[in-house]
């Protein structure tokens, strides 16, 4: 065995040199020594002569045998204790030494028994021993027992627990605390934490995390530390035995600091129940304590580091990053301590016993002496004692070298190196989370999270962010109540120094940076109903603080204020891009390819690429984020914004705020629900409550107040201190009525509660309370200046307890001086956290220690509520959380950039600005929030100064990039934003024109355009200036990369999705529309060039989108073609040819109207600019993409018809010629191409052109081409004919599809029938007829009947409904040259056709007679014309059913055409009395009004008004005439029936005539109006006409003779006899005048004559006796025919009575 490495003869060696340095006096050293050498040095024999040595003794000579090491190890711990009480260094050093190495060795086990006292153990001894040591001032002293001390802790079997362990550790703790040798303080401070890692590391492997989750006995585990820790009792004894209290050297006063706190179990059990029986009682007094107890304590809380004003340096190097603190404390103190404690000794070896696993849960409750119980119960004993230590409060006199400061910082450099190294057991473990770190850690927290001491306040800071990053699932509420009463508090005030703010936003951006922590925040605590808005507020402070409401001269910013606004915009910054992270799965998701968008081709400046390498680079750090918002968390956060409604309605109103409350389930209806709203919701303005309480409304509002008292527990509160508690609570409102509603209410609950305090009755009560209420008016208002005395309050107030005797003086005093030390106030927890923007120090620390103070005390009170509450921490997982998120904080994040980009030039915050723009603008466009987005986008926008009259800044053109960045970026998010960004890339390129000089900027106020009148001048005049000033800027600080990325915004529009490129198309076109408005000449095109250039691109996309696109694009491109700005249109319709050129190189399919659409805007151009060369141009770009592209178009002639068609109504003849013949073209060389579905469209265009008026040669030719169009159609050239069910010819039918080809041809010619030239006119009607006459067996019945009425009659419709128009007059031209050639051409087309058509025979006798019946003669004459011309023709085709109809409407038009109105004439004065305009017409006629008598202009007026009277008459002659041309050429067809109505017709004309003509006085009338001899005529006609046929009808043979004789007789012969009676009368015996009229009957006489003597003999015979006097009679007539008819009738009657 290698004696240099023998354990036995190193310790040896230390012994003997043990022995050299003693001295003789040391004879019980030299004794011990001696012994434990000899002991060692039988060892050695042994070992080296015992063959069995290796069995026996482990390979560094350790003795293997317990007992033997053990009585070994006892021998030379006696030897070395009495070393160490030498107090002399030297034997000192070289006994801790061999501590040490017994240590390393394994020499000292924890199983061992001391000798000495057997019921001990030898381990704690030993530790004993080496803590003793501390008293000596040495540092070679100190230095070993450091190592001593350190190898006994780590050592695996040792066993150092509970009260040695917290020895050794105190030891440590003290060294650092006093030594002043540097490399002493780093070892014992790289010792502690060594042995906290250790200790702590320890726990988790010797237990398993099951075993400590969940609820643990605590009573049973402070039982089992009372059974193995010395008693308080002890403790203190102990400590007292070492610590003088009156030595006041360093060590001294580190042993009195530590001890306190490791005696201090008993002591703080006893005070923390004290604390519970009176927490009431402190809560009530805390503000009668006054100012005097805040100062007395506020020095305790300052530091020196608060003293001194804050350098710029000291934010840059004293104020290090917060991830620096652990590598402070730990890494760097380690590395030191392992350097000297390792120097000599070995490696600590793991224990064999543990073997590193996990103990078994039912091992580790086996009993008391479970290794892994021991472990446990020292961590916690070590972490609540450094707890302690961090906890106690620092001398007002405390520098950061004092022992209390170290004390203060190294427990909490300790504390957070616990807590960062900590495992699962210990993050897990009721026992450390609910005492522990609840209890202890917590509390330190809050008392040191406000410290003026930056060290202090830094390590407080980096705690907490160790427990939201182990422990926030456990101190939920805790972290809460840290966010909002520190954090969020010292960021809001004004007295907080700039280094507490600069640290706490440290702790921010770290926080800031975790995605997950800060989503987690805003569950937890913004969508919960418990907390407050630490997320939300965290966000509007670090907006006030970027916008400067920290600073106290805002208009004198110091450097560290200016850092300070950095740092919180880095977090502001930070929290988008928190944001953005979280959510990018989603956008991940929302980056799939559209179906709709182009595939990525080469050549588009690799945008798919770029996408691919940032979808590459999305990290695996939230595969658990999903998408999706859990409804909980949405309606939790809907529900607290109402109540944040709610509470600001309640605030403007109560009536309405407490409506809005229950009508929104926020509080029920009832009394006890709304009281305990009203006490337990927080933000409630406590004013409002007031009101709300005291309000008059019985008995609903006493209930609520009764509900509310409830809440409060009076009982055994003095009686203003419960005053003081119930007015804490609300502000007590003004009115008297209310305060006595509070107040009686309040007396009665307080009565109930306190019956045995000695008040008669509730009336006492409320007398009483009553009068501390003025007391506390009194002492305290300003207005009143003579106080009450004391005596005299008392003395008023003694005699006021009815029932009882008399209130004690004593109790009214000691009411008197609470109220006078404090007065009455609202307890609302709030302050001014902006305060008083004083600079002196001393003011602002004082205020702040009192904010403090009060922060702390309200802080613990809201904790010691919670700690009840089970709450449970939710670990966010949804990608929605997000979109609430960012609408809580867009509004003070736009803010917060806003400001600093406008104030600011600094680089540094420019950057972070638009690093900010571009993440708000990214999440905006992630959730579709269209405000948000628009909002952000346009501040940037602004930013820009591109629309301003502003000089540009280099920070003004890095918004430029940033604002073409974001459109590369989010191109498929920004939707209606694209304006913003379209509209700065439109004014960017105004710049380049001005600066490259094609735009000379006006230089005064005269060269300014007069459309810019909204403007002053000076505006104009310095815009100019600022204008050119920015294209210098522009073109020296954007270099060419910009323009490319510039066109990559167009170019990459093919990547747009669907939805997007319809919102991008849109604002260009919008952008267009401005630039031509208001642009320059050469600016004007720039967006339109950029709209062809679009529309080239994306015209490779799927039809469907591609036609939302176009739809945009050719509204747009259509306006522009219609500007009157020519430039401008030929440009726009010259790029709608190069587009309809490329889209028409593609096939359309069937059905589709691609092409329509996209050639609509040549239409609308054509007929709404009046500009001839832009229609021109039109007609011209139409007839190129006939000629060059025909056989592709397809629904696209739909479009360029219609421009024909618009073109043929022009005024220049060009445009009419070349449309017109490429419409010609089409027919002759491409007519199938248009043949079935654009026929009509053609037809139509050709009609057009025929009713053109100024081009006459052209509508001749287009009658020609609808001709040719007609012969095309009835070849079976457009549609297939139908055949009928035999199979025969084909035919036309009045189906849909033949309608609509047939129609529109025959209905153009028919309006072309109308037009104004006589050769067109006849060229239509000759056309329109040929067709019919031609093709007409090709259509059905149905189709001619449709016809008819729906083409030819309308052709007429100007004839039958003129009335009293112009059409009527005589000399109409197209009356006489037109319509009465077409009514002929009609009849005889109805003749053709009349087996055919024979059912529309009532349509055209309908047409006839209105003809007849018009006022018009010439037309009237014509029509019974062709009426007689129609009947005599189709005669033998009619059959009984027509002639009914021929008869039936014949005897109509008789009965009409009658000149009725002759029967009108007045009496004495017949002449109508002529207007003045008739007047003045006929003296423009024929002369000189005065020139012209009464009497001529009177005889003009009868020619005049009677010319329709005589045309009637004249017509009526005619139709006379007709009807007895019908009734005897066709006699024969002729039913009785038929022959009873004309004559019926004819005997009303005739009546007629007899009624005019027999009026003397009527006759007379009319002698001068020419009327009389047609009336005679007509009645001469009409009689002639009625007696033919009587007599024909008399003596007929048919089958119904009998009935015709009959009729005819009953007709005939009376009117025979009574016309021959009077004629013999008049004609002899009358007046000259009737005689002369009856003389006009004489043919009529004769025919009566005739038709008797045609009569058969028995008919003859049967009339003669009743004719034959009057045949005597008119033997006497002068006039020779009817002599000689007599001659023959009395020659009849001679032969038949034979008389010779």
């Amino acid at each position: 065995m290698n004696n240099d490495n023998n354990s036995l003869v190193r310790l040896n060696q230390c012994l003997i040199k043990i022995q050299k340095d003693s001295s003789r006096k040391h004879v019980a050293l030299r004794k011990a020594l001696q012994d434990a050498l000899d002991h060692l040095k039988a060892l050695q024999t042994y070992q080296t002569e015992d063959k069995n040595a290796a069995n026996r003794f482990s390979s560094q000579g350790v003795p293997k045998d317990p007992v033997e090491l053990d009585r070994v190890a006892n021998k030379i711990v006696i030897s070395l204790r009495l070393a160490c009480e030498t107090k002399t260094s030297k034997l000192m050093s070289t006994a801790l030494d061999c501590m040490h190495k017994m240590i390393d060795y394994g020499f000292l086990r924890g199983a061992a028994s001391d000798e000495e006292a057997p019921e001990k153990k030898l381990m704690a001894k030993v530790i004993g021993i080496i803590s003793g040591c501390f008293d000596f001032p040495d540092d070679a002293v100190q230095l070993q027992i450091i190592k001593a001390l350190l190898s006994a802790v780590v050592s695996p079997t040792c066993d150092v627990h509970e009260t040695s362990l917290l020895n050794a550790i105190r030891t440590c703790y003290n060294i650092f605390l006093v030594s002043r040798n540097t490399v002493n303080q780093n070892t014992a401070k790289g010792t502690l934490t060594q042995m906290l890692h250790t200790i702590y590391q320890r726990m988790e492997l010797k237990m398993s995390p099951d075993i400590v989750i969940g609820a643990i006995d605590e009573s049973a585990i402070e039982e089992q530390l009372a059974d193995r820790t010395p008693t308080p009792s002890k403790k203190k004894d102990l400590a007292r035995q070492s610590i003088d209290p009156t030595d006041s050297s360093p060590a001294a006063m580190a042993k009195r600091l530590v001890a306190e706190i490791a005696t201090s179990d008993k002591a703080d059990e006893d005070r923390e129940k004290r604390e519970a029986e009176e927490a009431e009682r402190m809560q009530q007094e805390e503000q009668v304590e006054g100012d005097d107890h805040n100062s007395s304590e506020s020095s305790e809380i300052q530091g020196d580091a608060a003293d001194e004003p804050i350098k710029a340096t000291d934010l840059e190097g004293s104020i290090e990053v917060i991830e620096d603190i652990q590598s402070e404390a730990s890494s760097k103190l380690i590395a030191s301590a392992a350097a000297s404690v390792a120097e000599d000794a070995p490696a600590p070896q793991p224990d064999p016993s543990v073997n590193g696993d996990v103990l078994d849960k039912q091992e580790a409750k086996k009993s008391d002496s479970s290794e892994g119980y021991y472990v446990f119960n020292d961590c916690y004993l070590i972490f609540r004692a450094l707890c302690k230590l961090s906890m106690k409060d620092l001398p007002k006199d405390a520098t950061n070298e004092s022992i209390d400061m170290k004390s203060k910082v190294l427990s909490l450099e300790l504390l957070l190196t616990i807590l960062e190294s900590s495992g699962p057991v210990f993050r897990s473990c009721d026992k450390f989370i609910n005492t522990a770190i609840k209890k202890y850690l917590i509390i330190s927290l809050l008392t040191n999270g406000v410290s003026s001491n930056s060290k202090v306040f830094k390590l407080s800071l980096s705690i907490f962010l160790a427990l939201i990053s182990y422990f926030k699932d456990y101190v939920k509420n805790e972290i809460g109540v840290f966010y909002s009463k520190i954090f969020l508090f010292i960021l809001e005030s004004s007295n907080s120094t700039l280094a507490q703010k600069w640290m706490v936003l440290q702790v921010l951006y770290q926080i800031c940076k975790n995605p997950q922590a800060l989503v987690d925040i805003f569950v937890n605590y913004d969508c919960s109903l418990d907390s407050k808005d630490i997320y939300g507020g965290m966000v509007d402070c670090l907006s006030k603080i970027t916008r400067g409401s920290h600073v106290m001269d805002k208009g004198n910013w110091t450097p560290q204020e200016e850092k300070l606004k950095i740092l919180a915009l880095e977090c502001l910054v930070t929290i988008m891009k928190s944001l953005v992270d979280w959510s990018k799965e989603l956008r991940i998701e929302k980056a799939v390819v559209d179906p709709f968008t182009l595939p990525n081709k080469s050549g588009q400046n690799g945008q798919n690429e770029d996408k691919k390498e940032k979808d590459e680079e999305v990290e695996d750090e939230y595969e658990d984020v999903r998408p999706g918002l859990d409804p909980n968390f949405a309606k939790v956060k809907e529900r607290k914004e109402k109540l944040q409604v709610g509470i600001h309605k309640f605030k403007m109103s109560f009536k309405k705020g407490m409506r809005y409350f229950i009508d929104n389930d926020l509080v029920q209806d009832d009394p006890s629900s709304i009281a305990k709203f009203l006490k337990e919701t927080e933000g409630l303005d406590r004013v409002a409550v007031g009101e709300y309480l005291g309000q008059k409304n019985p008995p609903f509002a006493d209930s609520v107040r009764r509900c509310y008292l409830e809440t409060f527990d009076v009982k055994g509160l003095e009686i203003d201190l419960a005053i003081r508690r119930f007015l804490g609570a609300f502000r007590i409102p003004g009115e008297a009525q209310q305060i006595d509603r509070i107040m009686e209410r309040f007396a009665d609950h307080y009565f109930s509660q306190n019956i045995e305090v000695g008040f008669g009755n509730a009336d006492a009560v409320y007398i009483l309370s009553f009068a501390i209420i003025m007391l506390a008016t009194d002492l305290h208002s300003v207005a009143i200046k003579t106080k009450i005395a004391k005596a005299e309050w008392v003395k008023q107030q003694k005699s006021l307890n009815e029932g009882l005797k008399d209130f004690d003086e004593n109790y009214l005093a000691g009411i008197y001086d609470r109220i006078g030390s404090a007065p009455l106030a609202l307890d609302d927890g709030s302050f001014d956290a902006s305060g008083d923007l004083s600079t002196d120090p001393k003011q602002r620390k004082n205020r702040f220690t009192k904010e403090m103070e009060r922060t702390i005390t309200k802080s613990k009170q809201m904790i010691k509520e919670k700690q009840r509450d089970k709450v449970i921490y939710y670990r966010a997982k949804q990608i929605e959380h997000v979109r609430p998120m960012f609408e809580v904080v867009w509004p003070p994040m736009i803010a917060a950039f806003s400001v600093l980009l406008e104030e600011m030039d600094t680089p540094e915050v420019i950057a972070l600005c638009l690093e900010g723009f571009k993440y708000a603008i990214r999440v905006s466009c992630t959730f579709h929030l269209e405000v948000e987005r628009n909002a952000f986008i346009t501040a940037l926008a602004k930013f820009t100064v591109l629309n301003n009259l502003r000089e540009m800044k280099p920070k003004n053109v890095e918004c430029i990039k940033a604002l073409i960045d974001i459109a590369r970026t989010e191109a498929n998010y920004l939707q209606d934003s694209w304006l913003q960004i379209l509209s700065c890339v439109s004014h960017l390129e105004q710049l380049h024109i001005v600066g490259s000089g094609k735009i000379q900027m006006q230089t005064s106020p005269e060269e300014i355009p007069k459309h810019t009148h909204k403007r002053t001048s000076s505006s104009l005049f310095l815009g100019g200036h600022f204008e050119q000033a920015n294209a210098t800027m522009v073109a020296d600080q954007l270099d060419s990369s910009i323009q490319t990325s510039i066109d990559r915004i167009f170019t990459s529009s093919t990547q747009l999705n669907s939805n997007e490129i319809e919102h991008f198309v849109k604002c260009l076109c919008r952008i267009s529309r401005e630039e031509i408005e208001s642009g320059s000449a050469e600016h004007k095109m720039f967006s339109l060039q950029k709209l062809v250039e679009l529309a080239h691109f994306n015209m490779d996309r799927i039809r469907l989108v591609w036609t939302r696109i176009w739809g945009v694009l050719a509204d747009h491109f259509t306006k522009v073609g219609c500007d009157q700005n020519s430039r401008l249109a030929m440009y726009a319709i010259d790029s709608l040819r190069q587009l309809a050129m490329k889209f028409l190189e593609k096939n359309e399919l069937s059905n589709y109207q691609f092409q329509k659409e996209f050639l609509k805007p040549f239409e609308v151009i054509m007929a709404s600019n009046s500009l001839v060369k832009i229609r021109q141009l039109v007609i011209e770009c139409l007839a190129n993409m006939v000629k060059s592209r025909a056989h592709n178009i397809k629904s696209g002639w739909k479009s360029i018809f219609v421009a024909f068609t618009v073109a043929a109504s022009d005024h220049d003849e060009s445009i009419v010629h070349l449309a017109f013949h490429t419409a010609e073209q089409v027919i002759q060389g491409h007519f199938n191409l248009i043949a079935d579905p654009f026929f009509n469209d053609c037809v139509n265009c050709l009609v057009a052109y025929g009713n053109n008026h100024l081009f006459i040669d052209t509508s001749l030719k287009a009658i020609k081409a609808v001709v040719q169009c007609a012969d095309h159609l009835a070849q079976g050239r457009v549609v297939e004919l139908q055949s009928d069910e035999n199979g025969k010819q084909g035919f036309y039918s009045d189906n849909k599809q033949h309608l609509a080809l047939w129609f529109p041809i025959l209905t153009g010619l028919s309006g072309i029938v109308s037009h104004s030239h006589i050769d067109v006119r006849t060229a239509a009607m000759k056309a329109l007829f040929n067709i019919l006459n031609l093709y007409g067996d090709l259509l059905n019945d149905k189709f001619w009947e449709l016809l008819f009425r729906g083409v030819l009659l309308p052709m007429f419709d100007n004839v039958q409904y003129a009335s009293k128009s112009e059409i009527l007059q005589e000399d109409n031209e197209w009356l006489t040259t037109t319509c009465l050639p077409a009514l002929n051409t009609l009849v005889d087309l109805f003749s053709n056709y009349f087996g055919k058509i024979n059912f529309l025979l009532n349509d055209m006798l309908s047409l006839l007679s209105s003809c007849i019946l018009q006022d018009n003669e010439s037309l009237a004459r014509y029509g019974s014309t062709c009426l007689l011309l129609m009947v005599m023709t189709n005669g033998l085709k009619f059959t009984t059913e027509h002639w009914t109809i021929i008869s039936t409407r014949l005897s109509g038009i008789l009965k009409l055409n009658l000149p009725r109105d002759v029967l009108e004439v007045p009496s004495e004065t017949p002449l109508p009395v002529p207007t003045e305009r008739a007047l003045l017409r006929s003296s423009s006629q024929t002369g000189s009004f005065s020139e012209i008598s009464i009497e001529d202009r009177r005889n003009r007026m009868i020619k005049n008004g009677y010319r329709a009277t005589k045309g009637k008459i004249t017509v009526q002659l005619s139709l006379v005439e007709t009807v007895n041309e019908v009734v005897f050429t066709h006699y024969s067809n002729l039913e009785t029936s038929h022959l009873e109505t004309l004559l019926d017709a004819l005997k009303d004309s005739l009546s007629f005539s007899y009624t005019v003509t027999r009026n003397t006085t009527l006759h007379s009338k009319l002698q001068k109006t020419g009327l009389t001899e047609l009336l005679q005529r007509l009645e001469t006609q009409v009689m002639s006409s009625y007696l033919r046929i009587l007599f024909r009808m008399y003596s007929e043979t048919v089958d119904d003779a009998d009935l015709r004789r009959q009729i005819s007789e009953s007709r005939v012969i009376p009117l025979c006899h009574d016309f021959l009676v009077e004629y013999l009368k008049v004609g002899i015996d009358g007046p000259d005048s009737a005689t002369k009229r009856i003389m006009g009957y004489t043919p009529i006489i004769v025919q009566i004559l005739r038709g008797l003597n045609d009569l058969y003999d028995d008919q003859f015979l049967s009339h003669l006796p009743k004719f034959y006097n009057l045949l005597c009679d008119l033997m006497l007539s002068h006039h020779k025919d009817i002599r000689e008819v007599l001659r023959e009738i009395l020659s009849r009657i001679g032969k038949m009575k034979q008389i010779s």
